[in-house]
């Protein structure tokens, strides 16, 4: 099995579980019966801004990706919950990103789960 690698586009349409292949040492992908949708509620920028269907049981939340960073902030108030790799100075940019599109965000939440 070559190595290659996985777009990250396509976390927007599944989740994937790796599994150990005992023969092979190798780490192959499979999608689960159960595909795991990533509402993307907008982009700006480079910026792609979304929700996991999983995460109903949490708290107001959005997760934010850029290439392979992948951050998440809490909604009330907005706080950062993970950096995901990205550096202060983007941060801050998102930060306001999310504050200016908040009730935007909270009401593609409420719509989804429906709480």
């Amino acid at each position: 099995m070559g190595r290659g690698k996985i777009d990250p586009d396509w976390f927007d349409i599944v989740y994937f579980d790796p599994i150990r292949v005992d023969f092979s040492n190798e780490v192959v992908l499979k999608v689960e019966a159960s595909q795991e949708f990533m509402p993307t509620i907008f982009s700006e920028g480079p910026y792609r801004f979304r929700f996991y269907s999983r995460d109903g049981s949490e708290p107001p939340h959005v997760h934010v990706r850029r290439d392979r960073n992948h951050a998440k902030f809490w909604l009330a108030p907005t706080q950062l919950a993970d950096d995901g790799g990205f550096g202060r100075t983007e941060i801050r940019r998102i930060t306001r990103i999310i504050e200016s599109n908040h009730d935007l965000i909270l009401e593609e939440w409420y719509g989804h789960f429906g709480t």
